[in-house]
Order: structure tokens, then sequence, then C-alpha cells
């Protein structure tokens, strides 16, 4: 039995030390040096301030503008700290209100648009979700 533990835990700190931390820190010297600026977030600087990242959405409601998808990161919307889903199931009467509310919001700024609300625009969650009869989407 020992002759097999000893390699076992050879290999398993080797493996370790080797995908755990050699792997990844070569990958990112990589990135740094091949791709900076996405390597350190691809930020947006103003005045030698950082404002935003080119990857984390912003909030438009100005009817001039695209839309973009919901931000889940409330109470800041788009907080580039958070930007992940907003882990909402398709049976959370929480999203049906937030939906519903998008959906409204959506035809008051557009009300001579009839076409159907695309699905996309009115759901932050990464989940599928159908919109309620009643939100006339």
């Amino acid at each position: 039995m020992r002759d097999l533990v000893r390699p076992t835990l050879t290999l398993l700190v080797a493996f370790t030390l080797l995908t755990g931390l050699v792997y990844p820190l070569v990958i990112t010297a990589v990135g740094q040096v091949a791709f900076p600026h996405q390597a350190k977030g691809s930020l947006i600087l103003r005045e030698g301030r950082e404002v935003g990242s080119e990857l984390i959405g912003q909030e438009f409601t100005d009817p001039r503008y695209f839309w973009g998808r919901p931000s889940a990161t409330l109470p800041v919307p788009y907080n580039a700290m958070g930007g992940t889903g907003s882990n909402l199931g398709p049976l959370e009467p929480a999203l049906k209100e937030q939906v519903a509310e998008r959906v409204r919001e959506l035809r008051q700024a557009d009300p001579d648009n009839h076409l159907p609300v695309p699905i996309d625009l009115v759901t932050a969650s990464g989940g599928l979700y159908r919109i309620p009869a009643g939100c006339k989407g």
C-alpha cells in the first residue's frame, strides 16, 4: 500500500502546482504581454480616471439610444463590481414583476412600435422566460 501512496501524493502535489499555480501565471503573463488593454479589463479612461469598462453595459433610457439588456446588479445598475445574473428563476414573482415593468417602459418610450418585445431586452436573468400574457409583449 505504501508503494502506491507516495507516487500518488507526489503526482497530486506536482499537478496541483502545475495546474493551480504555474499554468495560471503563464497564461496571465502571456495575456498581459499580448493583450494588455483587454487583460486589464478594457477600461475606459477620462481625464486619467477609470470611468468604466468596454465590457460592462451602461444604462440608456433615452429613446434615441439603443437600450441594452437590463442589469441584474441592483440597486446600482451596471455595477462592474457585480456583473452577474439575477439568479431569478422563470417562476419567480419578482422576475415577472420586473419583466412586466420593463415591457411597460419600452411601450411608453415607443408607443408606435407594435412588434413583440425581445425577451433579452426585458430579462436580466440568464434563464429562459416567457412574457406574461397581460404584458402584451
